[in-house]
């Protein structure tokens, strides 16, 4: 399936500037003609009319309309989307090691369980794979950057410890995680496991419009049960927020998955390692901007044009 989509949506609102263009073009136009009826030779307009199947300006105005079109989407940062089939992408994967995913709701633990299905995850990725591993807590840390060494990844993930830095930064983790991804030249996804929702730092609808812009996937996964389980005694639920993650992973042509078990958690990220049809996206905002400046020029040298022939 194919699409456009906008980063800044309220910048559409832009395009009524396109009727009040019209309509200062025709009342302009107008105005110039009666001005011109006073001394112009009737039958010398009527020869030039007739020699011209299309007025120039109506020209002009479409040149203008289409230009202020261009601008206005490119602003909007429009984003075209379609599914495609690729089997060459780049990972980064964010693992929530806050104190809630010391719970024992999944076996042993939700951060053991994430742990395992990750392993699982890095086993069923082709070996060309660039895998980068990002923890967060209350801010992100960097554990390692994207590399085709996934033993060296998986090590890393079997070292993932609780963090002792209060609060969740989803926002910011997402951001820190594209910025891994910038010089990746194939398609772009990053996996988010947590069990939180966003508490500290950057607001995660920033996050996602700085991750469409980069043409960066995000596949989201929420851990625990409804009932919750327990933490050195203490009785610990749920509290990821499913329609922001929902938004973060839709927004950017992902999935949101809830993980209940250990079993749906494995099978969800080998799931992600093995899928063919993504949604592929890419800005549009620059060859906007081109056409309309190229548009631009166009009716200033057909304005030059006119310009000398009626000098002659």
């Amino acid at each position: 399936m194919a699409g456009l989509t906008f980063t800044n949506p309220q910048a559409l609102w832009f395009l009524l500037f396109i009727p009040l263009t019209v309509i200062t073009h025709f009342l302009g136009l107008n105005y110039s003609r009666s001005r011109a009826m006073k001394f112009s030779n009737f039958e010398a307009l009527n020869k030039a009319a007739g020699e011209q199947p299309v007025s120039n300006h109506y020209v002009t105005l479409a040149l203008r309309v289409i230009a202020i079109s261009c601008i206005v989407l490119a602003v909007a940062g429009a984003t075209f989307q379609y599914d495609a089939y690729s089997n060459d992408s780049d990972y980064v994967i964010a693992v929530d090691v806050t104190s809630s995913m010391q719970s024992n709701d999944i076996a042993p633990t939700r951060l053991g369980a994430a742990q395992k299905a990750v392993g699982e995850f890095l086993s069923a990725l082709p070996p060309t794979s660039n895998v980068g591993l990002v923890a967060f807590a209350g801010a992100p840390l960097i554990k390692i950057r994207p590399t085709t060494d996934l033993a060296r990844v998986k090590k890393e993930v079997d070292a993932l410890s609780i963090s002792q830095v209060g609060g969740t930064a989803i926002g910011g983790t997402v951001i820190t995680s594209v910025s891994l991804l910038q010089n990746s030249k194939n398609s772009k996804t990053i996996v988010v496991v947590t069990d939180g929702e966003n508490s500290v730092g950057a607001s995660p609808d920033d996050a996602v419009s700085y991750a469409s812009g980069a043409d960066v996937t995000i596949d989201t996964i929420g851990v625990g049960t409804f009932a919750g389980g327990d933490i050195g005694g203490v009785r610990a639920l749920s509290a990821y927020d499913e329609d922001e993650l929902t938004r973060i992973a839709v927004r950017t042509g992902g999935k949101f998955y809830p993980a209940r078990n250990q079993t749906f958690l494995v099978q969800t990220l080998r799931g992600i390692a093995k899928s063919g049809f993504r949604q592929v996206s890419f800005g549009l905002s620059s060859a906007l901007l081109l056409i309309a400046l190229l548009l631009v020029i166009i009716e200033w040298a057909l304005g030059s044009v006119k310009s000398a022939l009626a000098r002659l």
